[in-house]
């Protein structure tokens, strides 16, 4: 496994998970271990840009019997202004987990990640260090760690600090 998603959310310390969201979930690894810190508390909130990905962790959330009340599936292109459709100001906590790579505009990402969140919510970004002779994205496509640095400062995000990732990948925690 390339990511331990419960690892990595247990080195956000005392941190209250009520409302979380979740940008582009694609396998559906980190929706399952956000489930499992939010619910029955809080509610959690999953966005991707695919519906057939959306209705796949639907089934296999209904499969597993999880509490679907508590969760809100959106299919929607995160780069577009006010994606999300959420009031500003709502989520204590956002992921962002392999996303940006694959996004032609990873600003726009942030922005709506920081209009959602709370005042002293936290975004957590993860993403790849390099290809890996092919084993991540495409050289091209990668949003490296500095990158990210440099529009959250634009954006006025704070870094809270550097989280453990494991060898593939960075993880950024921002304040709002």
């Amino acid at each position: 496994m390339f990511l331990n998603p419960s690892k990595i959310l247990e080195q956000i310390e005392n941190y209250h998970f009520i409302k979380v969201g979740e940008f582009g979930i694609g396998s559906g690894i980190f929706s399952e271990a956000l489930y499992k810190k939010t619910i029955p508390q809080g509610e959690l909130f999953l966005f991707d840009i695919r519906p057939e990905i959306i209705k796949k962790i639907y089934e296999n959330f209904k499969e597993k019997d999880f509490l679907l009340e508590k969760i809100h599936f959106l299919s929607t292109n995160l780069e577009n202004e006010n994606a999300t459709k959420l009031k500003d100001g709502l989520l204590d906590l956002i992921v962002i987990s392999q996303t940006l790579f694959q996004s032609k505009n990873p600003e726009n990402i942030l922005k709506e990640a920081k209009r959602v969140t709370t005042k002293n919510g936290r975004i957590l970004i993860i993403d790849w260090k390099e290809s890996f002779q092919g084993i991540g994205p495409q050289k091209e496509n990668l949003v490296k760690e500095e990158k990210v640095k440099k529009i959250a400062q634009k954006l006025d995000l704070k870094l809270d600090r550097k989280l453990d990732a494991g060898k593939f990948h960075y993880a950024l925690l921002f304040k709002k």
